[in-house]
């Protein structure tokens, strides 16, 4: 099998460049729309954890007596409440509020919709809610 190699003109390389530089910035604001979605969802997961953390020294609860009562280890629970680049499972998240009493709830919205529902919202205002905890 003989492989052919054709020669680019300065023409056909300026050409390549000029695309590659266009593809570049299309996918450059991609990513970084991408890369501000997950900051985003990054964000409100340390926000959860720092709720959890200030209920549980509310409650005067100790890291010792938080993994007693959720069954997940004291270095696990410290980790999960001081590290930033932590992703807890729902279930983690879950046996800990409990512990504290509480309920975790998520809540899916379509996209775009700004009521909440009931109110008014129509169909773009559907919300579904997952709760986990004592009834």
């Amino acid at each position: 099998m003989t492989t052919t190699h054709v020669k680019l003109t300065s023409a056909k390389i300026r050409e390549l460049k000029a695309l590659a530089r266009k593809i570049d910035k299309q996918e450059s604001a991609s990513i970084k729309a991408r890369g501000r979605k997950a900051f985003d969802r990054h964000q409100r997961l340390l926000k959860i954890i720092k709720q959890l953390r200030k209920e549980r020294e509310k409650r005067g609860l100790t890291l010792t007596q938080a993994a007693r009562l959720t069954g997940i280890a004291k270095p696990n629970l410290s980790r999960l409440e001081n590290s930033t680049s932590i992703t807890p499972t729902l279930d983690t998240l879950c046996r800990y509020a409990e512990a504290l009493g509480m309920t975790f709830a998520i809540r899916l919205t379509n996209v775009g919709a700004t009521r909440e529902p009931g109110v008014g919202a129509g169909s773009h205002g559907k919300s579904h809610r997952l709760t986990q905890g004592h009834n």
